[in-house]
């Protein structure tokens, strides 16, 4: 399916737009009637659903921007966004003019073709943004079905084997073979047990058609933002438009279950088209800003873990056939695979343990903004150590915990000459490098160190209250790490326990 980029279509007006995306639909309408065969397994009613969305792109689009608008609206704002951008979903740059300033589009390029960014200013959650790519191509789609469903479904429903999972948005499902946690691959072991028990059930059913075809992102600075404009969305939608009851929610997982340090929530939403009793889904993905661009980088590095993946296991297929898998040159060739692998996952779990860090930089920084406000407006701290409750409870809202080692409020987000990932969050922080800039690039550390020296004095100073932040509050932090960790131990032993009994059951023929 084609996409074009926003600054092509901002030279069309709507009608030219409207034939592009018309042109677009009877492709995709094509395709699926091409691929009609090789999907037995879908009865027709599910054949006519996933032909559905490929159908009046530009009616459901309307739909989805009108539910935007809407679920942003209030008594005294009409919830049109104050902006629209153009968006690169490869590299997270937004587009610029030759004065660096943001070029602004208008709701026209808003077409299953393209991909936007929504900003809004949100009076609870500040600076909000709503990224909408391109609906999800059909040929991915069918592609999706065919090698995942069909095949998958047929040999589970043989076998009952496994569970249909969604697809791993990054390569950490076997991380556990290497665990120092005893007790969380116990806990895997369980789940696969589980699964096993039930995949005859599980696929009986299964929803084969995908949910994710539309898609959106929006994004706030801080992780307590999003329940926020989760409930406002909710109230404001208009009737034709609700949230189905699947959140997953990664900020609730346990430190061991998350070993990706990959935090999202995701919800489904059903829209009925008005006067119809057509109907499509939208999944909504609610994320912190600096998290949606390290998830970026994330993608780019996990696709290049996939292509040396499959380099990998066709180099191995090939040489158990031709039986050389003792010959030097392919023990050779398959370690530096292997090698590359590695890096390429180990590279997305940094991005992700980077951004995570980032985050709480950012909350330190809001700290400090409503200690300095408090004290300028000659209010007296509530709590010992000159600590403020309302910076206390934003804290707990929003703190994400990256360890359970403790906290140490004197090293985590100082810097130093060869320290220089704290300095480009800050960077980031107050606009000076884009949240779309690769701290991990080959030269990052170059531009990073050339931007810090043309900062002046007030904002080098600024950096370091940070950590007088990080001082104040860090009993806090060693609380939630606490609580976290607990929460985390009660979630093994019940597997424990649970796997016991399982085992005496067993033994003893369940009786």
């Amino acid at each position: 399916m084609k996409t074009y980029p926003a600054d092509l279509l901002g030279k069309l007006d709507s009608e030219q737009i409207n034939i592009i995306q018309q042109n677009c639909d009877k492709d995709a309408l094509d395709y699926l009637e091409e691929k009609n065969d090789a999907m037995p397994f879908l009865n027709a009613e599910d054949k006519k659903h996933l032909r559905e969305y490929y159908t009046d792109t530009m009616e459901k689009y309307r739909l989805l921007y009108e539910a935007i608008v809407s679920g942003f609206s209030t008594p005294n704002k009409t919830g049109f966004p104050e902006a629209i951008h153009n968006i690169n979903l490869k590299d997270g740059s937004i587009e610029t003019n030759k004065n660096g300033r943001r070029v602004n589009y208008s709701t026209e390029i808003l077409a299953p073709c393209t991909s936007a960014l929504l900003h809004y200013i949100n009076g609870e959650c500040n600076d909000v943004y709503v990224i909408i790519p391109p609906i999800k191509s059909v040929e991915r789609t069918t592609e999706k079905l065919i090698t995942e469903c069909e095949v998958e479904y047929r040999q589970n429903r043989q076998n009952a084997l496994e569970k249909f999972e969604d697809e791993p948005e990054l390569p950490f499902y076997a991380a556990s073979q290497s665990s120092d946690c005893p007790t969380a691959a116990l806990l895997e072991n369980l789940q696969a047990e589980q699964k096993t028990s039930g995949a005859l059930l599980d696929i009986a059913k299964k929803e084969l058609l995908p949910k994710d075809i539309y898609r959106l992102s929006i994004t706030s600075k801080y992780p307590g933002d999003l329940e926020e404009l989760i409930r406002e969305l909710e109230n404001n939608f208009p009737p034709y438009i609700k949230f189905e009851n699947n959140e997953r929610n990664l900020y609730k997982e346990n430190l061991s279950q998350n070993k990706r340090n990959y935090f999202d929530i995701k919800k489904t939403a059903r829209i009925t088209i008005p006067d119809s009793e057509r109907h499509f889904y939208i999944e909504f993905q609610f994320k912190q800003t600096n998290m949606f661009f390290a998830h970026i980088r994330s993608h780019s590095a996990y696709e290049d873990f996939r292509l040396y993946e499959t380099k990998y296991n066709a180099t191995k297929e090939a040489a158990l056939k031709k039986k050389t898998t003792s010959s030097p040159e392919v023990k050779a060739k398959l370690a530096l695979l292997k090698k590359q692998c590695e890096e390429k996952r180990d590279l997305c779990l940094r991005i992700h343990r980077n951004a995570v860090h980032q985050s709480n930089l950012y909350l330190m920084h809001k700290l400090l903004w409503l200690d300095d406000n408090a004290r300028g407006l000659g209010r007296k701290p509530e709590l010992p150590q000159g600590r403020y409750k309302h910076s206390v409870e934003t804290l707990k809202k929003n703190y994400i915990v990256e360890s359970y080692e403790p906290f140490d409020g004197t090293t985590a987000f100082t810097t130093s000459e060869d320290e220089y990932l704290n300095k480009s969050y800050y960077l980031k922080m107050i606009g000076i490098l884009p949240e779309s800039f690769d701290e991990l690039g080959k030269h990052a550390k170059i531009h990073i160190n050339k931007a810090w020296e043309n900062l002046g004095h007030a904002d080098i100073k600024d950096f370091d209250r940070i950590t007088n932040m990080a001082i104040k509050y860090q009993d806090v932090v060693r609380s939630i790490q606490k609580e976290k960790q607990l929460m985390d131990n009660n979630a093994l032993l019940n597997v424990l326990a649970q796997a016991t009994g399982n085992s005496l059951k067993s033994q003893t023929g369940g009786r």
